[in-house]
């Protein structure tokens, strides 16, 4: 079992037909997850098709009930978003091929959306004569980034 963190993104591979990883964080009844599976092995675009592994991963819960499951076959990234978390403890993500059919890289992101972790802050500015701007720079298609900001009822953001 390898261990996942709020905020991290870890490559891995499926080396043999068939093969799963494991990964575990842990977690609170409440928190809200983000976690993606992104093929690196390829995508085919005048076939429409993903070129090698299809990603698919399973969370089971601390007492070991399955979660959910997400996959979804000839796309190259699978995404369980604003997910809510039922249980305190270790949680368990199993990653695959979804056909175990096919073999390769992928990359593993975990997020906490009501409280995640490594997020860029930013201040609100009310005069529209000036823009908060922030670059950030998004090396490959399995990248995110996450940025917190306070607002009120009568804030309106553009991001």
């Amino acid at each position: 079992m390898i261990p996942i963190n709020f905020g991290q993104r870890i490559e891995g591979e499926i080396e043999l037909i068939g093969d799963e990883n494991i990964y575990t964080f842990n977690a609170t009844s409440g928190d809200r997850v983000r976690i993606r599976m992104t093929s690196l092995s390829g995508y085919d675009p005048p076939f429409d098709s993903v070129v090698g592994l299809n990603p698919e991963f399973n969370l089971y819960n601390p007492d070991g009930t399955l979660a959910t499951s997400v996959n979804n076959l000839n796309v190259i990234s699978v995404a369980l978003d604003g997910f809510e978390l039922t249980q305190d403890g270790s949680y368990t993500i199993i990653t695959k091929d979804t056909r175990d059919d096919d073999t390769g890289d992928y990359a593993l992101t975990l997020q906490r959306l009501n409280n995640p972790v490594n997020a860029t802050s930013i201040i609100a500015i009310d005069d529209f004569s000036n823009t908060n701007q922030i670059a950030f720079n998004i090396d490959d298609f399995s990248n995110t980034n996450q940025i917190t900001f306070n607002g009120g009822a009568t804030t309106s953001e553009t991001i």
